[in-house]
């Protein structure tokens, strides 16, 4: 059963509901004023609801990034509702951070074949 976890000092009511739905990361949260923290992880703004399209070999599995936003959240100060079995890993921030630096080939235009660095998330 899914339910809410609260920060010691929520900065809101309004709980951020965290969700994976197939390959994709949603988060149920409209509230605006906390887009530096879903900018920040990946996710990208598509109503009603922040999303990352997740690729286990690219940006580590499912568990691990709803446990860093989740993580991310509770340090903010925002409740966060999510599966029982990662709520614990959000609370305690134990999850295997994203790589973020990556060298990757570029497979279209005039530089195909080439090879580029990415510094972010992918």
């Amino acid at each position: 059963m899914r339910s809410a976890v609260s920060p010691e000092q929520p900065v809101t009511a309004q709980v951020a509901d965290l969700q994976a739905i197939g390959e994709t990361l949603k988060v149920f949260f409209p509230i605006p004023g906390f887009d530096a923290i879903m900018d920040r992880l990946g996710l990208r703004w598509n109503p009603p609801s922040w999303e990352r399209d997740i690729n286990p070999g690219i940006t580590g599995s499912m568990t691990d990034r709803l446990a860093e936003l989740g993580h991310s959240l509770l340090t903010a100060g925002i409740p966060i509702r999510i599966e029982p079995s990662i709520r614990q890993k959000a609370i305690d921030g134990q999850f295997q951070p994203e790589h973020t630096r990556w060298v990757v080939q570029v497979r279209t235009c005039k530089y195909k074949k080439w090879f580029r660095r990415s510094r972010g998330r992918i």
